[in-house]
């Protein structure tokens, strides 16, 4: 077993994170906080500022458990990404990105929009993502 505890955990020491958008020569910002990191899970609190933008395209099953603030989330499904889908995020809401799905937040409240992230089990962010080399 794997113990962490998400509210010992300081999101407004930790420095934003610059990782490459989904878009070819774009960049994104978010605070990330590691809570496991293990072949089983990558489990992890990610903060995105107050009137942020933020776009990803998934390559992983992932959930998203909505701790504080909101967001207007705009997302298509694989495998042709036809139809546009819309909803508002706020605490307590729960959902499951599946792989293939492109989404937009678009944080609408004051505050960062925190939420836990659930991967399982997690993809080698290390050998795929994190190289320069290739």
């Amino acid at each position: 077993m794997f113990f962490s505890n998400f509210h010992s955990l300081d999101m407004d020491a930790i420095d934003e994170l610059e990782l490459g958008g989904p878009i070819v020569g774009t960049k994104e910002s978010t605070k990330l906080g590691v809570l496991l990191n293990e072949p089983g899970a990558f489990v992890c609190l990610e903060d995105w500022p107050s009137n942020a933008e933020s776009n990803w395209a998934f390559w992983h099953d992932e959930i998203h458990i909505v701790l504080g603030g909101t967001a207007d989330l705009s997302y298509t499904l694989p495998p042709n990404h036809v139809t546009v889908r819309q909803r508002s995020c706020q605490e307590g809401d729960l959902y499951l990105i599946v792989n293939g799905t492109r989404a937009r937040w678009q944080v609408t409240s004051d505050e960062p929009y925190r939420h836990l992230c659930v991967v399982m089990p997690r993809y080698e962010y290390d050998r795929r993502l994190l190289k320069d080399e290739l």
